[in-house]
């Protein structure tokens, strides 16, 4: 059994046009991304996904410089993407992390993992996080059951697990639930809009330390301190699949 934590990431962005690259605190935000993923236990690789773009080419020699193995995939099709990136490094759990988050919680994240496994489910997802804070682990059988599945054309693809999340009487599925601590599903602390990139940028200001990752519980208490602010990407509406 090999886990391997994939990186979906892109320039073409169509709210944040090249926001991979994006400058926090002097490193571009999927930096930030890759190491906090490499404070989760029990991860054999961390491997960054992107497509074949042309102007994908920057992500493949960022992830070259920071010693992360990259694949280049399909650009529409990320379902497609996931299961070729899991097939080529050997993959059987995938723990789905997205470009845009760069306050994913590794602690959590661990324990999401070692559910995952001890219950031997087919998908694991996070609740009543902070948006931008969780990552959902699945297995390739999963993925490869989807694939076969859905047309070509399906929204559904573009989210990969989303199909699940519809469909939870098809799968074996188990959820981690944020401790009291964490528990603030109304904060967005992802990026996807000048807005949300804006706040993050605040909080990296205030919380970031060379070589250390910033704990997303330091993150809730500095909002809970200056609730101003959350006020920053307070009006942006996450898209929903299929939107």
């Amino acid at each position: 059994m090999k886990v391997a934590a994939i990186i979906q990431a892109r320039m073409g962005s169509t709210r944040l046009p090249g926001k991979s690259m994006a400058d926090i605190v002097g490193y571009p935000l999927l930096f930030h991304v890759v190491e906090r993923l490499k404070h989760i236990k029990g991860v054999d690789k961390i491997v960054v996904a992107t497509s074949v773009s042309k102007e994908d080419k920057i992500i493949l020699e960022k992830a070259a410089n920071w010693g992360v193995p990259s694949f280049a995939g399909s650009e529409e099709d990320v379902l497609a993407r996931y299961v070729d990136a899991a097939e080529w490094i050997g993959a059987s759990i995938i723990i789905r992390a997205t470009g845009d988050n760069p306050l994913l919680c590794p602690e959590s994240i661990s324990q999401s993992l070692a559910k995952h496994i001890q219950q031997g489910v087919d998908y694991t997802f996070m609740e009543d996080f902070p948006l931008g804070v969780g990552a959902s682990c699945v297995t390739l059988k999963a993925l490869l059951r989807m694939h076969s599945i859905l047309d070509e054309l399906h929204f559904h693809r573009e989210h990969v697990t989303s199909f699940i999340h519809e469909n939870p009487e098809s799968f074996r599925v188990e959820s981690l639930k944020a401790p009291p601590y964490l528990r603030r599903p109304d904060l967005r602390l992802t990026v996807d809009t000048e807005e949300d990139l804006s706040l993050m940028r605040e909080i990296y200001k205030r919380l970031y330390r060379p070589g250390e990752i910033v704990d997303v519980r330091d993150v809730i208490r500095l909002l809970e301190a200056e609730p101003e602010l959350a006020l920053i990407n307070a009006a942006v509406r996450q898209k929903r699949p299929g939107e």
